[in-house]
This record gives structure tokens, C-alpha cells and sequence, in this order.
């Protein structure tokens, strides 16, 4: 059976292997965060993430109510991309943080409804972010109260199982990725439900271009479908998409490829 993470997490590595390679180049954050604010939207993933699927995809360009609906497989995934944005003090400098509201609670709301309704391994919340600022609480909202540097919202960081923080001072300005969480299937509960959670699973490195996870309900053991997906032997099968069958079955010789495959192998591990 198709699961909608089979297709996500292939094609999220390429995706950031993408704008590694395209922004190589690029040695600061500062002049990177001006790439993210300026250079680059949410319709640009969107239709990268949909790329898979091919013409079965609908956009939410094309009217549809979600951001990509697949209705041949009964896919729906929610896309947020995250950015600061310009404030009405300094009108050349991005500062404004994404609204946590707007931009994680009501997908995440959203995704655990329809768990809850029995779609598992049917739908998806994708969140995306450039590697441009030294903490996720500069591009989201994760404080309450004023100041530059508020108290932690300890609710929002649960939701976000690769991101801890530092409980002494409690700050927005004291959190950290958990980079040896990257590629590793992470639970979040569900409240009021024994069995059924949100499983995420953050793609990203210290010292990459672009970050990303994706919230889905995978069905049956995610250790299993993630090792059967990524162990190189099994490449060859149709139900990867013609896009990763091409790439590493005619072109894993090039260093661009072998660096995405190494990727692929680290999942194998599981």
C-alpha cells in the first residue's frame, strides 16, 4: 500500500541536497537569510514536493483548498515554509517572526484530525526552513510574553521533538537542534489517544543550506517501511518514483548523486 512518507522523505534528500550544492558558494548567514526572505517562496516547494507524483498533483493555485492534493491515492500535504518578514520599523530588514498560529498549530490541528478519522499514512504537514539563523525561535514564534528574548512556551517545543532547550533559564534564546535526531523516526502523542501519534522526522545537518521535517502517521512499523525504502538493493523497484529510480540506477557515479546516496544508506541503518 502507498504511504505518503515513501514519497516525502526520497524526496526531501533531494531537495536539500539541491540547495546545498546551489548555495555552496554562500558562507554567511546573513547573506543567506537575505536568499530566504527575498529569493525564494512557498509556491517554489510546494511544486518541488509535488514533483513526484507528477500530474496527478493538484496545487492550491489550481483552487484546491489544500497546498498539494493527490486524489488518485488520496494524498493531502500541507506546506509551510519559514521566513522572516519585513517589520513597518525597519522596511529593509526581515525581522517578524512566522505566527505559530498561522503556521504550526492549525496544520498540526489539521494532521491530527485526520488520524484521528483513520487516514494514516494518507496525509502530511511539511514544514521547511533555510539554515540562516542561529535558532528556530528567530523565524517562529515559540515565546509568550514581550522582550526580544521571551520566556519558552514549553507546549510548542513538545511539538517539536528535534528542538530542546536549555531548562535553567527557560528562553527563547537558549534552544538548540538536535542534530543526532536528524533521520530518526520521533513521536509526538496525540492527547487523549494510546496508540495513535504524529511521527516526525527532521532531514538536516549543522552545516546544510536548508532544513525540513515532515509530521505524518506512518502506518505499520516506520523502522521497517524506512529500511525497505532505503536500502540501496531496493531501488530498482517501480514503487519508488521514476525520478529516484533514474537518479541512482543511471547516475550514481556523479559526486552530486553520491552524496544523496550516502543519505539513502544512512537510513538503511534503522
Amino acid at each position: 500500500m502507498d504511504t505518503i512518507d515513501k514519497y516525502l522523505i526520497s524526496n526531501y534528500l533531494l531537495i536539500i541536497d539541491e540547495f546545498n550544492d546551489r548555495y555552496k558558494e554562500v558562507k554567511d548567514k546573513i547573506s543567506l537569510k537575505q536568499i530566504a526572505d527575498t529569493e525564494f517562496s512557498e509556491a517554489d516547494l510546494v511544486v518541488r514536493l509535488g514533483y513526484p507524483f507528477k500530474n496527478m498533483a493538484n496545487f492550491n493555485m489550481q483552487g484546491s483548498v489544500h497546498d498539494i492534493v493527490v486524489k488518485e491515492k488520496d494524498f493531502i500535504i500541507e506546506v509551510k515554509y519559514l521566513r522572516n518578514f519585513k517589520s513597518g520599523i525597519k522596511k529593509n530588514f526581515s525581522a517578524n517572526k512566522t505566527i505559530w498560529a498561522d503556521a504550526f498549530q492549525k496544520d498540526y490541528d489539521w494532521l491530527c484530525k485526520e488520524i484521528k478519522d483513520g487516514h494514516k499514512g494518507k496525509r502530511a504537514f511539511v514544514l521547511s526552513w533555510f539554515n540562516a539563523v542561529d535558532r528556530f525561535s528567530e523565524i517562529m514564534q515559540l515565546g509568550e510574553g514581550k522582550g526580544g528574548f521571551p520566556n519558552l512556551n514549553e507546549k510548542r517545543i513538545r511539538l517539536l521533538p528535534f528542538i530542546n532547550y536549555d531548562p535553567d533559564t527557560l528562553k527563547t534564546k537558549d534552544i538548540f537542534y538536535m542534530y543526532k535526531k536528524a533521520y530518526e523516526n520521533l513521536s509526538i502523542q496525540i492527547p487523549g489517544y494510546d496508540e495513535n501519534v504524529v511521527n516526525c522526522i527532521f532531514v538536516g545537518k549543522k552545516e546544510g543550506k536548508f532544513h525540513m521535517a515532515i509530521l505524518v502517521k506512518k502506518r505499520g512499523s516506520p523502522k521497517l517501511l524506512v529500511s525497505l525504502l532505503f536500502r540501496p538493493h531496493n531501488l530498482k523497484f517501480n514503487y519508488l518514483s521514476d525520478l529516484f529510480y533514474f537518479t541512482f540506477s543511471t547516475n550514481s557515479h556523479k559526486p552530486h548523486n553520491r552524496a544523496i546516496y550516502k543519505q539513502w544508506l544512512q537510513f538503511s541503518r534503522f
